[in-house]
């Protein structure tokens, strides 16, 4: 594949020089404070909930809760919310994607990655409490505040979101190296505002 180049131009936009690209890109808004400090804020948490994942034990029925099955509880529960603010958000304050010069055909597996991370930010959490309702697992935000368990049957299908979560989490992780891997092809291939519009001052 050609490293992108300085004569490269959008396509059917043959007229147009690459510096008109990029004041055109400059000159697009890049993300607000609020979505970047959801954006920051969620990515720090969820390196704590993968972690607290890691260390914590296989839970099965009547497992002790330990601090850090508290503190995945804890931080899932935070990441939900925060998830659900930031998509609150994103639908008031829609930032298009940078098109010019990129080929219309990577807007679509990044609109999908987009999707999916948004998808499995909101489904993790919430398997991971039916999945802690159905081994009697009590949720305890910061060990204080007691979550409500899943009002369901306790069938093989509830049951069955303990492996689910555990898929999904690694599904995730994928997702994120996707995202971040995209990202950094942006910023120092093709040179655009893609990294640089979530970042401080862009």
């Amino acid at each position: 594949m050609a490293k992108h180049s300085p004569e490269t131009t959008a396509p059917g936009r043959g007229a147009d020089s690459f510096k008109a690209l990029e004041e055109r890109n400059a000159a697009r808004p890049g993300y607000g404070t609020v979505a970047k400090w959801l954006h920051w804020l969620i990515f720090l948490l969820l390196i704590v909930q993968l972690c607290s994942a890691w260390i914590m034990p296989h839970i099965g029925l009547n497992t002790a809760l330990v601090p850090s099955i508290n503190i995945h509880f804890t931080f899932g529960t935070i990441i939900f919310v925060l998830i659900l603010v930031r998509l609150v958000w994103r639908f008031g304050h829609r930032v298009p994607l940078l098109t010019d010069g990129v080929p219309r055909w990577q807007n679509i597996p990044a609109r999908a990655t987009h999707n999916a991370l948004y998808l499995l930010l909101v489904a993790l959490p919430f398997m991971g409490w039916v999945n802690a309702s159905a081994h009697n697992l009590n949720i305890r935000l910061f060990n204080a505040i007691e979550l409500p368990r899943f009002p369901g049957p306790q069938s093989w299908i509830v049951h069955a979101f303990g492996e689910l979560h555990i898929k999904a989490a690694y599904t995730l992780l994928a997702l994120i190296g996707l995202h971040i891997l995209a990202s950094l092809y942006h910023h120092f291939w093709i040179r655009d505002r893609v990294l640089t519009r979530m970042l401080p001052g862009g």
